[in-house]
């Protein structure tokens, strides 16, 4: 997910995120995704409950379950 540096502050990501956690959780499903390192949206993963479980050389992979 990549919002438009206007739009980023807003609340967007963070509603969007809670969607998609509350829907993968109604179907009993584990969510992941990739952020780049550099990438604060890091900390709102984090802030949601999701683990770095994994790194490469450019990307951390939290994971939510």
């Amino acid at each position: 997910m990549q919002l438009l540096p206007k739009y980023q502050g807003m609340g967007i990501g963070k509603q969007v995120l809670n969607s998609l956690m509350t829907k993968a959780k109604s179907l009993d499903i584990a969510l992941h995704l990739k952020v780049l390192k550099k990438n604060p949206a890091r900390f709102l993963y984090e802030r949601h409950g999701f683990k770095i479980v994994g790194a490469d050389d450019h990307e951390f992979i939290p994971f939510l379950t």
